[in-house]
């Protein structure tokens, strides 16, 4: 992960990015909703959340009793949300009483993301399908079978934690917030989830048609499934038109 600072020459020239910090997660992004900046006014600095999957890991393992061995799964896949601290942007520029004609040359030094906290073993054996930072929430859909709808209170950055969990069948791969007419801006305020993807055979996890649901999240520790509608038809396929978004 490497946040970058945009920095010009100072002579008009088109400016370019340059690495401020460079950090490292397990795992793999899911797409640009996996990674959200959030400015902390309570320790007045600046976050990089970051959601990923890690994989599960295959390997030989040896049976005493016959003497040979099984390749089989040795560790499962698993998702978690790390939080960073993004540095201030550092530099040290020469020539500080130069003539409007001269160039003032600025230099910065990559420095490192530190972790600050982070939320692990979500979804044991599944994948994130979708996810979307709020404020000082986060909600998070992971998938095999049956669908857990993870909410997070990232209020405390050093002490994130899972707060609330809902099971219901398929999966969403795009979640959305939703505002009442008499809400403000705030995002933190949000109280509806807006969420797009397949449902499923609970047995199977066999996907069986597009489906919209609502979440209600007024409660953070028992988020409800209040609204839902299945457009069947679509059935084993894995709903591409509802993974990619040209929302921001």
């Amino acid at each position: 992960t490497t946040t970058t600072n945009d920095n010009g020459n100072g002579n008009g020239s088109i400016p370019h990015a340059k690495p401020l910090a460079i950090g490292t997660v397990p795992g793999t992004l899911l797409n640009q909703f996996s990674m959200d900046h959030y400015h902390d006014d309570i320790l007045d600095e600046d976050h990089l959340r970051v959601a990923t999957t890690t994989w599960g890991r295959w390997g030989f393992v040896h049976n005493s009793n016959s003497n040979s061995n099984r390749w089989t799964m040795v560790e499962d896949s698993e998702s978690r949300v790390t939080i960073f601290r993004i540095p201030p942007p550092h530099s040290s520029s020469s020539n500080a009483g130069a003539t409007p004609t001269t160039t003032t040359t600025t230099t910065t030094t990559t420095q490192r993301l530190e972790v600050v906290g982070n939320v692990k073993g979500l979804g044991k054996g599944e994948r994130i399908y979708s996810c979307r930072f709020m404020g000082s929430k986060a909600y998070i859909v992971t998938f095999r079978q049956i669908d857990p709808f993870y909410t997070l209170d990232l209020s405390d950055a050093s002490n994130p934690s899972v707060v609330g969990e809902l099971k219901i069948p398929g999966y969403s791969n795009y979640l959305h917030p939703m505002e009442d007419d008499d809400d403000d801006d705030d995002n933190d305020d949000d109280n509806l989830v807006l969420a797009i993807g397949q449902h499923a055979d609970e047995i199977t996890g066999r996907t069986m048609g597009l489906q919209i649901a609502i979440f209600d999240v007024s409660d953070l520790s028992n988020p409800q499934q209040i609204q839902k509608y299945v457009e069947k038809g679509n059935e084993g396929h894995g709903g591409d038109q509802s993974s990619s978004s040209s929302s921001s």
